[in-house]
């Protein structure tokens, strides 16, 4: 039995979010970078992102630690993210790439915000690899004269 396996048995048996002080902290970080089930993604895009030039991450982190259905029918606008995220500007680019390339240039060493998913629907984790691969940020992870 594998590491999400008793997260999900525990999620099954409690209605409640898990208290995220019982999670070690490299499980919180892994699950935040990492994707959602394809049944848990399809039920939100169907609901709440058909529309949408592009789908947002949805990480295994809200599927497994949070009420995020609930929270979505009560705050909707403060909980999903905005069609506007998720248009590419002419250069290829979203506007959480934008914020990145902000972020990575101001801060190095910190634990990644879980708002690039809440409010940019991004997965920071494969969108700095895009970043780099298109010239935007150097081997170690700041803008390049592109990226700024």
């Amino acid at each position: 039995m594998g590491f999400f396996d008793l997260f999900k048995i525990k999620k099954a048996l409690s209605p409640e979010p898990l208290d995220n002080k019982s999670i070690f902290p490299e499980q919180i970080n892994f699950s935040q970078s990492a994707k959602a089930s394809d049944n848990y993604c399809q039920k939100i895009y169907d609901l709440y992102y058909k529309d949408y030039p592009e789908m947002p991450f949805i990480s295994k982190d809200r599927e497994l630690n949070t009420n995020w259905f609930e929270q979505a029918k009560t705050f909707s606008q403060q909980s999903l993210v905005s069609k506007s995220m998720m248009k590419r500007y002419s250069d290829g680019l979203l506007p959480g790439h934008i914020y990145m390339l902000y972020w990575l240039k101001k801060y190095s060493n910190k634990k990644t915000p879980a708002y690039f998913e809440y409010e940019y629907g991004i997965d920071f984790v494969a969108e700095k690899t895009f970043l780099k691969r298109n010239g935007y940020l150097d081997e170690l992870d700041k803008p390049t004269p592109k990226g700024i």
